[in-house]
């Protein structure tokens, strides 16, 4: 008779050790085939569930993507759901993108939005300012140019005053 985590195929006295993604409970039964969302090491007893940031199908684990977690029944990996970051690569430690910031399905870490550009959604890329306007990194909305000032860039850096005897003509140039 063989031990725990082997096995004997019928009339056969040798013991062949029990393959991974199965369990041998039993070393008088053939393998069984691990559930989906569990897993098991080759000479295993029994399936355990499937480790974190990984998806376990037909008894074999499998880790996610950079950019992905498992679902919560551990059979597949999908992507990190836009607006949210998934540093753990688990369904239970997403964090939500604050403000300024964003991600779209797939990215596993939510980013500033840049210079010249606003992010009023967490889970869209940034818009463009449109001429005459500029925000700073990690803005959700534009600032109008002022009055009197020059703003030829989105991004605000090099805003100046219009020179003298000029005026602001409401596109972001004097």
């Amino acid at each position: 008779m063989c031990d725990s985590g082997w096995y004997s195929e019928a009339k056969q006295t040798v013991c062949l050790e029990c393959p991974a993604g199965s369990e041998c409970a039993d070393p008088s039964f053939y393998p069984k085939v691990c559930e989906e969302g569990t897993t098991s090491e080759a000479g295993a007893t029994f399936c355990v569930g499937c480790p974190a940031g990984a998806s376990c199908v037909d008894g074999i684990s499998t880790f996610c993507a950079n950019g992905q977690i498992p679902q919560q029944d551990g059979k597949a990996c999908v992507d990190c759901p836009a607006g949210m970051a998934c540093p753990n690569m688990a369904w239970d430690k997403m964090v939500p993108c604050d403000a300024g910031y964003y991600s779209v399905a797939g990215m596993p870490h939510c980013q500033i939005s840049p210079a010249g550009y606003y992010a009023p959604k967490t889970n869209e890329i940034p818009i463009a300012c449109d001429a005459g306007w500029f925000a700073d990194v990690g803005q959700t909305y534009c600032v109008q140019c002022p009055p009197g000032y020059e703003c030829k860039e989105q991004s605000g850096r090099h805003n100046r005053m219009c020179a003298p005897g000029s005026f602001y003509t409401g596109d972001g140039t004097c």
